[in-house]
């Protein structure tokens, strides 16, 4: 019986195959392939990628998990009096209506509802919506927060979701009465 052909970097695991690569010294991988040849050209993309620069492994961390990382991570960059308004909107706003969502999975309409739901029915007593400046700061921090997950390149996000979303907040000012 002849042996099957050997493909660096697969091996079989029952009756699929799996594919590992390395990224940054951290070894990856990637099963349920049917044949050897598959899991092979699978782990050949990946090579490709990473020796680009395309590679990105989204994580599947939540937004809420994310918060609870970048928010002492920051505290040395920001006032102290800004710190806590991040804070205050992250846990007023932020988390409770967001913040179990996985990051990669938050695009541009999970946003514009989430400030549809601001303006319409953000406030914590239940009687109607934020004011249209508030939105604009709890949309800030959002937009802060995926951005610095984008920079800092740990959870394989390469796109802020906030960006072209936040259109949609509007500061409407009235003019003053002298």
């Amino acid at each position: 019986m002849a042996q099957p052909k050997q493909y660096e970097g697969v091996r079989q695991r029952g009756e699929t195959f799996t594919a590992y690569w390395y990224v940054r010294g951290k070894q990856r991988s990637r099963g349920g392939f049917r044949t050897a040849k598959q899991a092979s050209a699978w782990r050949h993309r990946m090579l490709q990628q990473v020796e680009d620069g395309d590679y990105s492994q989204t994580t599947k961390i939540t937004l809420g998990q994310w918060f609870d990382l970048w928010l002492p991570a920051i505290k040395n960059d920001v006032a102290e009096t800004t710190w806590q308004v991040y804070a205050s909107n992250v846990e007023r706003q932020l988390r409770p209506a967001l913040g179990h969502l996985v990051m990669a999975k938050i695009d541009r309409p999970t946003v514009r509802v989430f400030v549809t739901h601001l303006k319409e029915a953000g406030r914590q007593d239940g009687r109607g919506g934020l004011a249209p400046a508030t939105i604009k700061h709890v949309v800030a921090v959002l937009h802060r927060a995926f951005r610095d997950a984008v920079e800092w390149g740990d959870i394989g996000l390469t796109a802020n979701p906030v960006d072209g979303a936040t259109r949609t907040v509007r500061v409407e000012s009235t003019p003053k009465q002298i």
